[in-house]
C-alpha cells in the first residue's frame, strides 16, 4: 500500500501479507465508512481485509472460492442492500 500525499508523491509502502494475487478490488465491505480490500489468489481462497481507515489492514480471512481467482468483483448482487464478492475462476479442459 502507497499512501498519498497529496502532492503526486507517497508514502513509504506498508505490507499486509497474503498469498500471490491476480486481482482485488476496494470496497467497505462491513459497512464501518473504512475502505476494505477483496482479494482473488491462485490458491482455492479468495481473501478479504477489512480497512484500519490508517491505510493498514487487519489479517485476512479466507473464503473457499475454488481454484485460480482470475477476477474478483464487488456489488449487491441479491438485492439486499449489502455488497457481495463474487469470483470467476479459470479452468484448463484438455
Amino acid at each position: 500500500m502507497l499512501l498519498g500525499n497529496g502532492d503526486g508523491t507517497f508514502s513509504r509502502r506498508s505490507t499486509t501479507r497474503c498469498l500471490r494475487s491476480l486481482l482485488s478490488y476496494h470496497a467497505d465491505l462491513n459497512g464501518d465508512g473504512k475502505l476494505d480490500l477483496a482479494v482473488g489468489t491462485l490458491s482455492v481462497d479468495a481473501y478479504i481485509l477489512l480497512g484500519n481507515g490508517d491505510g493498514t489492514f487487519q489479517s485476512p480471512m479466507g473464503y473457499s472460492a475454488g481454484s485460480y481467482n482470475y477476477s474478483i468483483a464487488v456489488g449487491d448482487f441479491n438485492g439486499d442492500g449489502k455488497l457481495d464478492v463474487a469470483t470467476a475462476n479459470y479452468t484448463a479442459t484438455a
